[in-house]
């Protein structure tokens, strides 16, 4: 038997202060409602461990309340942004160890973080980027997870950096080259498979990963290729527990030809 119910309800209110000219503070609120459509969850089981009754997931909800600043500075070239933010969600679905081809609703997560973004573009054809965030992410309510186990797949410390240089004039005008760099620490995962006397806390160790490309424009056409994970760096993105690890894409590269009318 399958059974259904849904009550809905999503809303957002923010305000902005401009401090001084280029400067800007804001800060929001907002709860969000999100279905979880063919998503489906066991209710009952019989004293034998099989589905007796099951039910539509129900949707998942969430509260942020995030704060920051924002600027742009003309004369420096200079821009950015930094947020505090606080995510609250209920309903998240996660795999069902009992039973895989179904859901489970693992109750009440929270994660808080702060998030940097500069953007630097002085005169030349040169721009560079960098953007950090800290993340720390818990679990607050759960059937089966301790309180306070760290989310899974979730990086405390994330950091790129991008940069780009286009040639401005001369020969070799408008070819452009690009070198980018990132950086994920240790990700966690819950393991719910562990045998006894196994520590159910799985780590992904961290990783950085170089890439880069070359670009050149030419009377309406641009000529591109990219290459991904340069150094071939063996890493692991993801997991959902020791029997499912999903391994980093190994070094490859991308050409692309494109014509702007």
């Amino acid at each position: 038997r399958i059974e259904s119910r849904e009550e809905n309800g999503a809303w957002r209110v923010g305000a902005t202060w401009k401090v001084v000219e280029g400067v800007s503070l804001y800060a929001s609120y907002a709860k969000s409602f999100t279905p979880q459509f063919g998503s489906q969850i066991v209710l009952e089981v019989d004293g034998d461990g099989n589905l007796v009754r099951i039910g539509q997931a129900p949707p998942e909800r969430g509260r942020n309340i995030e704060g920051g600043a924002k600027f742009d500075l003309p004369a420096t070239r200079l821009s950015g942004m930094l947020s505090l933010y606080q995510l609250t969600r209920s309903n998240v679905l996660t795999s069902d160890p009992q039973f895989p081809m179904f859901s489970r609703v693992s109750g009440k997560q929270r994660s808080k973080g702060v998030e940097l973004e500069l953007h630097w573009r002085p005169e030349g054809g040169f721009g560079l980027d960098f953007a950090y965030s800290h993340i720390k992410g818990r679990y607050l309510e759960d059937s089966d997870i301790p309180r306070g186990t760290p989310l899974p797949n979730i990086p405390q410390h994330n950091v790129t950096l991008f940069g780009s240089y286009v040639v401005p004039s001369g020969p070799l005008a408008n070819f452009g080259v690009n070198l980018g760099v990132l950086y994920n620490s240790n990700r966690y995962v819950y393991d719910w498979w562990a045998y006894p006397g196994q520590d159910p806390m799985m780590v992904l160790k961290d990783y950085t990963l170089v890439n880069g490309g070359l670009s050149y424009e030419f009377e309406g056409w641009r000529a591109q290729v990219n290459v991904n994970n340069i150094f071939d760096k063996r890493y692991y993105p993801d997991a959902c527990c020791t029997t499912r690890v999903t391994p980093g894409e190994p070094r490859n590269w991308r050409l692309t030809l494109s014509r702007t009318f």
